[in-house]
């Protein structure tokens, strides 16, 4: 039985623990809306700001990466320009091409990339992405 987490708890382990599970394990939660992910996305850059979202990658299962993920959601979502760029922390170049992307209609890949689900590593012994003891 899986429960909600709020951006509140999730900030808060970023603040204990660190930065680097914490947006994927968000992204993978059902409950958790593309505008708190933008949000936590702009929180953790200030917990620690060489935090970054994953790119797209031919050699991983995720193609479209966390990055164009959450540009296209927050575009589809209205948010303003630079608040996107801000949350995704990219520039104007890099989000113009991105938009342009977005506008042409070529984010088909990401319906087909949300169903694929990654495998946590079994160094631990427990699921590093099972939120239902936090």
């Amino acid at each position: 039985m899986s429960r909600a987490v709020t951006l509140q708890q999730l900030v808060r382990r970023a603040e204990l623990y660190g930065t680097e599970l914490v947006y994927g394990t968000a992204e993978r939660n059902l409950h958790v809306s593309v505008e708190d992910l933008g949000c936590l996305a702009l929180r953790l850059r200030r917990i620690d700001p060489e935090w970054k979202l994953t790119l797209p990658s031919h050699r991983r299962r995720d193609q479209v990466g966390q990055r164009n993920r959450l540009v296209f959601g927050l575009l589809d979502a209205g948010w303003p320009d630079k608040r996107i760029r801000a949350a995704a922390g990219i520039g104007a170049t890099t989000f113009r091409a991105l938009k342009a992307q977005y506008l042409r209609g070529e984010t088909a890949q990401i319906s087909r990339s949300r169903q694929i689900t990654l495998d946590p590593p079994k160094t631990s012994g427990y699921d590093l992405y099972d939120v239902s003891s936090w």
